[in-house]
């Protein structure tokens, strides 16, 4: 049975499937949206010339009625459906666990009408599903070493090693590319630390000299994008050191192979990665 839940911008949860007092369906927006494919005229040639495609934004729909006490719970339905405001729309199903934002467009419904139902349009700038939970990619391991049986010499022995691996490969199960999040740690100082895309040679670099215990989060999800600091407790914007010549790197469907690296230091940096699926439909 799915599962459909709203959040709004104070954080209050509604969970339609916990709540009795309401019965609701969403009538649509959970295919895939409409694309736009743009083409002009190129003379003395059959038929038009590709420029290029994108998605419109998406448009879901809800249909909900109160069960009981319909006045007390059509007016508790305004703290999340007021037209205009930001809500997170969560839906579950056998197959995918999902959100999306928009933007409240209208509520509408017959008060006088028996039974009561309302009709909820949400506008979702950004089209795509993400997955609820994100998929983490961690850049170092430890190996054990300690096995059956043993023994121990006076120096003593290694009960394991932490080991850093400078290229991490990234299966991408989304229907299309998609932004993440890049964490470098520093356990030393590190100079001027890159990520690479191996594929495309696609880079990420800072001009930046990291401190031991520093943090830097790089984000390339649309509309996030952004790279932040933090060093002992405290959150720095350092945007202004991205290399002239870096993209915001994405992940492609399939598998994406990246490097990093660094002027100086590189045995002391690790690169975690962070992304959510994004998906068409559901």
């Amino acid at each position: 049975m799915p599962t459909i839940k709203v959040e709004n911008s104070r954080g209050d949860l509604l969970d339609f499937s916990k709540h009795t007092e309401y019965a609701i369906i969403i009538e649509d927006g959970l295919t895939p949206p409409t694309a736009d494919v743009v083409t002009s005229a190129v003379s003395m040639f059959d038929g038009e010339q590709f420029n290029y495609s994108k998605l419109q934004k998406r448009n879901i729909v809800l249909r909900i009625w109160p069960t009981r006490d319909v006045e007390k719970n059509r007016i508790n339905l305004y703290k999340w459906f007021t037209s205009k405001q930001w809500i997170r729309l969560y839906f579950s199903n056998e197959s995918r666990s999902v959100y999306i934002d928009g933007y409240v467009e209208i509520m509408d419904g017959g008060l006088y009408s028996n039974p009561q139902n309302y009709q909820v349009s949400i506008i979702c700038p950004d089209p795509y599903f993400k997955n609820v939970d994100e998929t983490f990619v961690i850049g170092s391991y430890v190996n054990p070493l300690f096995e059956f049986p043993f023994s121990i010499d006076e120096d003593g022995i290694e009960f394991s090693t932490y080991d850093v691996v400078s290229s991490v490969t990234i299966e991408n199960k989304s229907d299309a590319e998609a932004g993440m999040s890049i964490v470098l740690t520093a356990t030393n100082t590190v100079a001027n630390p890159k990520i690479y895309r191996r594929d495309t040679l696609e880079k990420f670099a800072l001009k930046f000299e990291m401190q031991a215990g520093d943090i830097i989060t790089i984000n390339t999800r649309k509309g996030e994008k952004g790279v932040k600091l933090y060093r002992n407790g405290v959150e720095t914007n350092i945007i202004n050191s991205i290399d002239r010549q870096s993209k915001w790197l994405q992940l492609i469907p399939g598998d994406n192979l990246f490097t990093y690296d660094a002027d100086d230091g590189l045995i002391f940096l690790n690169a975690d990665f962070k992304y959510n699926q994004i998906y068409g439909g559901v």
